[in-house]
């Protein structure tokens, strides 16, 4: 049996007894599928989709939706309309993370990206049915390697671009010298602690200008994740 047919009994196959089959559902158990697929791969093949991702994404669909092509006739669709709506979905699914900060408040946790070499916040895309603080807490884990406890007092920041929600929540004391280990390391090649006054609004960190880039999301949120620290350092008492 090859790969590919047993990713396809195992999230797909099942589908073809429903009566009730939409797009929706059919989608759904494709990014499960798709996952596997991932997971499957090498590091350096795992780069090369991710440098390719659209069309990598678009003919491990396409193949694996020729196996029985009933399923998308069963949901009244074309593979060009599927995936149309497939990259429209993607585009609005939600975005849940976390801030990780040290003990004093003045450094920041980012992951490095194994594909663009740029730190972003722990963070990913809200699973169809989980609740943002639960997919919050699983990206951290998978990107970060460390099980947060979110700060259920302070609401989250938010931020919607091209229309997509970002939700990202505190998580405090996380101690410097824990050793992280990622999940997905083939998505993430690195964790490390930032000096939050070292981040510069262009995105670059430190003095060495090329030296580390963080993403456009770190710098959108920058000023008000300080302004937390700087609060909390009031609240104990520490002198500014």
């Amino acid at each position: 049996m090859s790969f590919l047919q047993w990713v396809y009994d195992k999230h797909i196959k099942a589908l073809e007894e429903r009566d009730d089959l939409d797009f929706d559902v059919l989608h759904q158990n494709m990014l499960k599928a798709k996952w596997d697929y991932f997971e499957s791969l090498s590091k350096d093949e795992a780069a090369e989709f991710m440098h390719n991702i659209s069309k990598q994404k678009e003919d491990f669909y396409r193949e694996l939706l020729e196996i029985n092509g009933d399923i998308l006739a069963s949901c009244g669709l074309s593979f060009q309309r599927f995936y149309e709506q497939v990259e429209s979905a993607l585009g609005k699914l939600p975005v849940g993370g976390g801030i990780l900060l040290d003990p004093t408040c003045s450094k920041l946790l980012l992951v490095q990206s194994a594909i663009s070499g740029k730190y972003d916040l722990p963070k990913g895309k809200v699973d169809p049915g989980e609740s943002v603080q639960d997919a919050a807490i699983r990206n951290i884990e998978n990107k970060a390697g460390y099980s947060a406890i979110l700060d259920e007092e302070t609401p989250p920041i938010e931020n919607r671009h091209k229309g997509r929600l970002t939700t990202l929540f505190y998580v405090r004391n996380v101690p410097i010298d824990f050793a992280f280990s990622p999940h997905y390391d083939k998505v993430v090649s690195g964790v490390e602690f930032f000096d939050l006054d070292k981040i510069k609004p262009n995105g670059y960190y430190g003095n060495k200008r090329y030296d580390k880039c963080v993403t456009r999301i770190v710098t959108t949120f920058l000023q008000d994740i300080k302004t937390y620290c700087r609060n909390v350092k009031i609240q104990n008492g520490v002198f500014l």
